[in-house]
């Protein structure tokens, strides 16, 4: 039964693996399965529990998947709960919500002392904007509700904003 449940999940690997030809490494980075972890992890939620893998496994079967910030965290967990799948998700998820939060805030917080040359300029602000809202990722509505959650947060008074990050775990 077990050899059942590894061939299941090498088989929905495999499902997430870029293929392109060439092996143009800028297009493999962009469509990698850690690319939107609350999606991965949905998704690897979905093989298991259709598979009916026991729970207390469902990190060993996630284990050999893990990448980037998702591995990351997962090493920066003590080691009781790294067999704690809940634990290992929260973790995740915390990860990639304070990368967001620091791809938002270089946005944000960008100065350019000296213009040069301009063009340049637009460019890092626009790669900027493109690192924190993902616009090939995220449809338009959630766009719009990344920016109204932002605005809604700077309308808050300090005190406030602090306790809702800490709350959400920098999810806001």
């Amino acid at each position: 039964m077990e050899e059942r449940w590894e061939t299941q999940w090498q088989q929905f690997l495999k499902t997430l693996q870029p293929v392109h030809p060439g092996g143009d490494k800028s297009k493999m980075s962009e469509a990698s399965p850690w690319e939107d972890p609350k999606v991965f992890l949905a998704s690897f939620e979905q093989v298991a529990q259709a598979c009916q893998w026991p729970r207390e496994e469902w990190v060993a079967c996630l284990l050999p998947a893990l990448s980037g910030g998702a591995e990351m965290a997962f090493q920066k967990l003590e080691m009781g709960e790294r067999e704690n799948y809940g634990k290992v998700k929260a973790a995740i998820l915390k990860g990639e919500a304070t990368k967001m939060e620091a791809r938002r805030q270089r946005f944000r917080q960008f100065y350019c002392q000296e213009v040069e040359d301009p063009q340049m300029v637009y460019k890092q602000i626009q790669e900027l904007c493109h690192q924190w809202l993902k616009p090939e990722r995220r449809t338009k509505e959630q766009i719009l509700e990344l920016l109204i959650l932002e605005q809604f947060l700077a309308s808050l008074p300090s005190k406030l904003q602090k306790t809702l990050r800490i709350l959400t775990g920098n999810d806001v």
